[in-house]
């Protein structure tokens, strides 16, 4: 099984990404939507927003939670796309299960991912300056994306023109 892993701060590109994979024939799955489709599911969101149900998910189920509930549905895929890595056991049991195995971090520039942010139209987070500012420190204090990154076998940075990011990925899954 081919796994295509991206990592990166929020609104860097990932889910741009996963969609120009699609295209090319993998299977996709979006863990941040893993995690707000689980929470739309429970009846928790009426005691607590999507940060804490995520936070509280993953320390009591494991950093693997949310890539467990996913691999049943991928598990049978020979190319498979993943976006939202931020942990470094998801990296590990990544590498456990698939013989070739990537990992993507795709960097934006801080002006660029606000831009990007404040256009974005998800239930998770409303698009404002101080929810971007939430989200930087949660992945930065929290989900610790730092060691994510520091595993990335590539790094593809993301400010310029669309057509870019796409001959950019190519040139990583031809490899």
């Amino acid at each position: 099984m081919r796994i295509i892993g991206f990592t990166g701060y929020t609104a860097s590109g990932k889910s741009t990404s996963l969609e120009f994979l699609k295209h090319k024939g993998y299977y996709i799955v979006d863990l941040g939507q893993v995690i707000r489709d689980s929470y739309e599911q429970t009846d928790l969101k009426y005691r607590m927003d999507i940060v804490s149900f995520s936070i509280d998910t993953h320390n009591n189920f494991g950093k693997l939670w949310s890539l467990s509930k996913a691999y049943i549905d991928f598990r049978g895929y020979q190319k498979v796309a993943i976006g939202g890595i931020r942990f470094a056991e998801q990296i590990t049991f990544l590498k456990e299960i698939s013989t070739s195995f990537s990992l993507i971090y795709i960097e934006s520039s801080e002006k660029n991912r606000l831009e990007r942010f404040l256009k974005r139209k998800r239930s998770d987070f409303s698009p404002t300056q101080f929810d971007f500012e939430l989200k930087e420190k949660l992945e930065l204090e929290i989900w610790n994306i730092g060691d994510a990154i520091s595993q990335s076998d590539y790094i593809i940075e993301n400010d310029s023109i669309l057509s870019d990011l796409h001959a950019n990925l190519d040139k990583v899954i031809s490899c």
